[in-house]
C-alpha cells in the first residue's frame, strides 16, 4: 500500500488547481505529471551515478540529494501574490 502517495498526491493537486488559470487547468495538470514521470525515471539513475562516482558514499548521495528535495519548498515560499475572485 502506498500512503505516501495518498498524502502528497492531493495537497499538489490542490496547489495546481489554485494557481492555474481555469482555461490552462489541464495543461497544468498534465506538467506536474510528466515532471513527477521524469522525476520516477531519472532520480534512481543519477542516485547510481553519485554512488558509482563517490565511491559507495551513501552519505554523502542521501546529504546531496536531501537539497533538491528543500528547492520547491523554498522557491513556493514568497510566490503567493493577492488573488481576486474567481467567477
Amino acid at each position: 500500500m502506498r500512503v505516501g502517495k495518498g498524502i502528497s498526491s492531493a495537497p499538489r493537486d490542490a496547489l495546481v488547481a489554485d494557481i492555474a488559470p481555469v482555461d490552462l487547468r489541464g495543461a497544468a495538470f498534465g506538467l506536474c505529471q510528466s515532471r513527477n514521470t521524469v522525476g520516477a525515471f531519472l532520480g534512481p539513475r543519477l542516485a547510481m551515478g553519485l554512488m558509482l562516482l563517490w565511491a559507495n558514499d551513501f552519505r554523502a548521495v542521501s546529504w546531496n540529494r536531501s537539497g533538491g528535495c528543500a528547492r520547491p519548498q523554498v522557491s513556493l515560499t514568497g510566490r503567493r501574490t493577492a488573488r481576486t475572485t474567481r467567477s
